[in-house]
């Protein structure tokens, strides 16, 4: 699975910027630990590529919220939804009335 959403445009960055209105995919790290599989039996949670059943759901929503920008919509997507030829990738392309899983909340550190 993948979480999909719509960076923000961001008129005072750089083209090059992460910040340009594109579609980014973000894929999970096998060893990222869900912060619900952390329990008392098992306090250093459980690694992503061990989740099953009922975990894995929760643990993308969990992941969702950490790395999607605070306000933008998102959507959990299965592997084949997203296109494995790279060649054209910076033109991908969704509209986002399709962004219907949640909203990020993750929020820069401002130093």
């Amino acid at each position: 699975m993948k979480i999909i959403y719509i960076r923000e445009i961001d008129e005072d960055r750089l083209p090059s910027s992460s910040k340009d209105g594109g579609l980014t995919v973000v894929n999970a790290s096998p060893n990222w630990v869900a912060p619900s599989t952390k329990t008392e039996a098992v306090p250093e949670g459980k690694p992503f590529k061990d989740l099953t059943g009922d975990e894995l759901p929760i643990a993308w929503e969990e992941l969702a919220q950490k790395v999607v920008p605070k306000g933008l919509k998102y959507k959990i997507v299965e592997d084949s939804e997203v296109s494995s030829d790279r060649s054209f990738r910076n033109a991908w392309e969704i509209d986002e009335s399709e962004l219907t899983d949640g909203v990020g909340t993750w929020e820069p550190i401002n130093w």
